[in-house]
C-alpha cells in the first residue's frame, strides 16, 4: 500500500524491476528512481530493508549473462593480404634488427657494411688466404672472401671462406669476446656472400678436410668481427658450386647407386649463369693455364728480341681466302673478321721490325659438329726474318 501511494504522487513514469524470490510467494519491487526525493519517509524503510538483497539478486542475474558472452567466441578477423612492396618493407624492417647497416667498420662488430665509394680510408691491413699458415697461430688477421658454406652446429656457426683456390674455416662462437648477436648474424649469412672476417688464427688438432690447400687444413679463424660487404639477395642460387665442381666420373657412378645420386648441372644452366659457373676450381684452373701459357710465350720471345704487335680484327677482305670467314655489315659496307694475323706480321717484317709476335683472337667460320671447334680461339703467332 505504501508503494501504491508513492506511485500515485509521482508525476513521471517510474521504471520498476521485478524479481521472484526463491523463498517467498510475495513480490519484491526494486525502483531505480529515488522516490525519497518526492516523499522522504514513504519508501525509506522499505528501500533500506530490501536494497542489499536486490543488489545481490541483480548481480547474480548478470553473472550468467556475462558468462554466456564470454563463451561466445569472437569471429576470427581475416588477416589483410600484404602486397609485394609491403612484404619487402616488412622483411627489411625485421632484418634491420638482426642485421644492422654500418657506414664504417668502427660502428660495430657485425652488420651489413655500406660501400664507402672511396670516401674515406680505413687503414686496415688485409691478409690473403694463401698467406695464412700455422706460423700465425694466436695472431689477429683480417680477410675478405666468399662464404662457400654456412652451417650451424650447436651454439657455433662454421663458415668456410673461399677465395680462388684457397678455402679456410672460420668459427663463430658466443663467449666473452664474441656476442650472441654476432653468432646469429653469421648464421643468417647466405652462401656466395662476400664478407670481411676479423679474428684470431688457431691451430686445430685435426685436419679440416674441406679446406684447401693442405696448409690451410691445419688452422681455423676464431671470429671476432664479421661484416657483409656484398650479400646474396636471392633465397636460392640457380645451382650449388659444389654440384658444378663435381667431376663427371662421380656423377656417372652415382647413377648406378640410387641412394647416392648427385645433382647434375647441365650446360644450358651453366651458360645462363656463367658468372657463377666460372667460380668453380676447374674453370679457375683453365684460365690460369691459359694465362700461364701466354705469359711464358711472351717472356721467352721477349728475351729473344721479339716485339709484340696487335693487328686489326675487322678487315675489308678475307685474309686467307675461302668461304670459312665471318661476314658482317660495317657502317653500310661489308667487313670480315680476321682469320689470321699473317698479313700484318709480314708487314711488320717489311717495316724492319725483324721479329714480331702476337697473342690474340682468331675467327674461323667452320661448321664443326664437335664440342671442340675452331670458330674462335686465341692464337700464338710469331714471324721473323731469315
Amino acid at each position: 500500500l505504501k508503494l501504491r501511494n508513492c506511485l500515485r504522487l509521482v508525476s513521471r513514469p517510474v521504471r520498476v524491476n521485478t524479481a521472484l524470490p526463491t523463498s517467498s510467494s510475495s513480490f519484491t519491487f526494486v525502483s531505480y528512481l529515488n522516490l525519497t526525493e518526492t516523499i522522504p519517509t514513504a519508501f525509506e524503510h522499505y528501500h533500506r530493508q530490501h536494497s542489499d538483497s536486490s543488489l545481490v539478486m541483480s548481480s547474480a542475474a548478470e553473472k550468467p549473462q556475462a558468462k554466456a558472452q564470454q563463451q561466445q567466441k569472437k569471429p576470427k578477423e581475416k588477416k589483410k593480404k600484404l602486397s609485394k612492396e609491403e612484404r619487402i618493407a616488412l622483411r627489411a624492417q625485421q632484418q634491420s634488427k638482426s642485421q644492422p647497416t654500418l657506414q664504417h667498420p668502427d660502428d660495430g662488430d657485425f652488420g651489413d657494411l655500406v660501400c664507402n665509394q672511396s670516401q674515406y680510408k680505413t687503414n686496415r691491413v688485409w691478409t690473403e688466404l694463401r698467406d695464412l699458415s700455422g706460423d700465425l697461430d694466436g695472431k689477429e688477421v683480417l680477410v675478405r672472401a666468399r662464404a662457400d658454406t654456412v652451417r650451424k652446429v650447436g651454439g657455433r656457426v662454421f663458415l668456410l671462406l673461399r677465395r680462388s683456390f684457397c678455402k679456410v674455416q672460420a668459427v663463430a662462437e658466443s663467449n666473452a669476446v664474441t656476442s650472441k648477436d654476432l653468432v646469429k648474424f653469421c648464421e643468417k649469412l647466405k652462401p656466395e656472400s662476400i664478407i670481411d672476417v676479423f679474428g684470431t688464427v688457431k691451430v686445430t688438432a685435426e685436419k679440416i678436410q674441406t679446406a684447401t690447400p693442405a696448409k690451410l687444413q691445419l688452422i681455423e679463424i676464431v671470429v671476432k668481427k664479421a661484416y657483409c660487404v656484398a650479400g646474396v639477395e636471392a633465397n636460392r642460387l640457380p645451382f650449388e658450386i659444389n654440384d658444378a665442381s663435381r667431376p663427371e666420373a662421380d656423377e656417372k657412378e652415382s647413377e648406378k647407386d640410387k641412394d647416392k645420386k648427385f645433382v647434375h648441372v647441365g650446360q644450358k644452366i651453366r651458360l645462363d649463369h656463367r658468372y657463377i659457373d666460372l667460380r668453380t676450381i676447374a674453370n679457375h684452373a683453365i684460365f690460369r693455364v691459359q694465362s700461364g701459357v701466354s705469359r711464358f710465350f711472351r717472356d721467352f720471345l721477349s728475351t729473344q728480341g721479339f716485339i709484340e704487335i696487335h693487328s686489326p680484327k675487322l678487315i675489308s677482305a678475307a685474309s686467307e681466302g675461302g668461304a670459312n670467314v665471318f661476314k658482317l655489315r660495317y657502317f653500310g659496307r661489308d667487313a670480315f673478321l680476321a682469320q689470321s694475323p699473317q698479313l700484318y706480321k709480314q708487314m711488320g717484317i717489311c717495316s724492319d721490325l725483324f721479329r714480331v709476335f702476337e697473342v690474340g683472337p682468331v675467327f674461323r667460320a667452320e661448321d664443326s659438329n664437335t664440342h671442340r671447334h675452331l670458330c674462335e680461339f686465341t692464337g700464338l703467332d710469331m714471324e721473323m726474318e731469315f
